[in-house]
């Protein structure tokens, strides 16, 4: 979404005027810090948009070649994974008791591993996000694109 990064109260009371209801974006999508990642999530709030975050545990966002990041170990993309779990919850808090999050969209793991690796990292995904506790809105896992399962 272009100038959301540059300009998220502008960009998103224009989503708003053209009547849409809310989007999806990823960490990267709303800043590359949590003040920037912060301020666009109360943007959205500010505007009654609500808001799905995704979260990768690697090939952000699809961008770049993926075969090296698909094929590390499930021990990094859990450590990923649980990284940016972390700053959407710190996002999502930091938008006040209105925070417009929905949702987490996990694009999780990998079609590489075989079932019992990613039934084991999907059940330790699901414990990452149980320690994070209420902070962090529920969170799907996308089990296609390259991903487990």
């Amino acid at each position: 979404l272009r100038g959301l990064r540059d300009a998220p109260a502008r960009t998103l009371a224009g989503l708003r005027s053209a009547g849409f209801d809310g989007l999806e974006a990823s960490l990267e999508d709303l800043g590359a810090s949590a003040e920037a990642r912060a301020e666009a999530v109360r943007a959205a709030r500010d505007e009654g948009l609500s808001l799905i975050i995704s979260a990768y545990s690697s090939w952000a966002n699809y961008e770049g070649p993926a075969t090296e990041q698909l094929l590390s170990p499930p021990s990094a993309h859990l450590d990923r994974l649980t990284r940016e779990l972390e700053a959407i919850a710190e996002a999502s808090v930091a938008a006040g008791p209105l925070s417009p999050v929905l949702r987490v969209n996990a694009h999780s793991g990998s079609d590489a591993w075989s079932e019992d690796e990613a039934a084991a990292f999907l059940a330790s995904a699901v414990e990452a996000a149980s320690r994070i506790g209420e902070a962090l809105p529920p969170v799907s896992h996308e089990t296609h694109r390259g991903r487990a399962l």
